[in-house]
């Protein structure tokens, strides 16, 4: 995770620049870039997640080489509370169809939208609103 090792001044202008570059994408109307960039959020906010809350619940965090799957990150986080279930349907319907969506995007160029787009960024906005919430439990079992 390259994040780990960036400043939160380099973490605020990386954030600052993907935002802007998501707007910009879907002003151009270029819904598959847009599409990246808004998964890649929502990836990286659900992932913020779930080491924050490994943390609090004094699990061993993923080792920095160690690939776990979203899905799993997701579990985690409905197991300890974190999401309803039905705000783990939603997120696991988006990271679900990600894969058949981007791995034959040329015979599904129809299905990156406006509204898929801000689909998955309302969800990542999601996952940051959770961030912000397990950051205030993390401060509570100081």
């Amino acid at each position: 995770m390259k994040k780990l090792q960036l400043t939160q001044q380099q973490k605020y202008v990386g954030f600052k620049k993907a935002f802007e570059t998501y707007q910009n994408y879907v002003v151009s109307k270029n819904f598959i870039g847009a599409y990246i960039v808004a998964f890649s959020y929502l990836e990286d906010r659900v992932s913020v997640a779930y080491v924050l809350l490994k943390d609090i619940q004094k699990e061993s965090r993923p080792k920095q080489n160690e690939f776990v799957y979203l899905n799993k990150k997701l579990s985690f986080l409905l197991h300890h509370n974190q999401l309803t279930s039905t705000e783990f349907k939603a997120f696991k319907e988006i990271v679900d169809s990600r894969n058949e969506k981007l791995h034959e995007a040329m015979w599904n160029l129809e299905t990156f939208t406006e509204n898929a787009c801000n689909s998955v960024m309302k969800l990542g906005r999601k996952a940051n609103k959770l961030v912000r919430k397990i950051k205030k439990l993390t401060h509570a079992n100081v």
